[in-house]
């Protein structure tokens, strides 16, 4: 239990200082695409790859507080995106997730993240 809560309270910690440090900008963000880092747990089913907020802690995980969903990653690219050194990242029943948070970077329009 202490546990979760620690991990509810850091991802929201990090997810606070990544939305105010993307927030910095020009505040129209659906003019076009912006530059942005975000901080969450990477999470891959059959409904795509996301950033969450938090996980969820069923087994497999699931997704809570969405914070973007991810185009250019998959499943067999995460290393390219990852230090898989240090993030640990599980594969169950078809969902895979990392232990951690991680930071993706690419642009961001309409609450999807596109990395290269």
């Amino acid at each position: 239990m202490l546990r979760l809560r620690f991990t509810i309270c850091f991802s929201a910690l990090l997810m606070a200082i990544t939305m105010t440090t993307a927030a910095c900008g020009d505040s129209d963000t659906d003019a076009g695409d912006e530059p942005a880092s975000i901080t969450g747990y990477l999470h891959i089913d059959d409904s795509g790859v996301r950033l969450c907020g938090v996980q969820l802690e069923s087994f497999p995980v699931q997704c809570g507080d969405e914070l973007a969903t991810v185009v250019g990653i998959d499943l067999a690219s995460i290393g390219d995106f990852v230090d898989l050194n240090a993030v640990r990242v599980t594969t169950e029943q078809g969902v895979t997730w990392t232990d951690s948070p991680v930071t993706l970077t690419g642009t961001l329009a309409g609450g999807v993240l596109t990395v290269d």
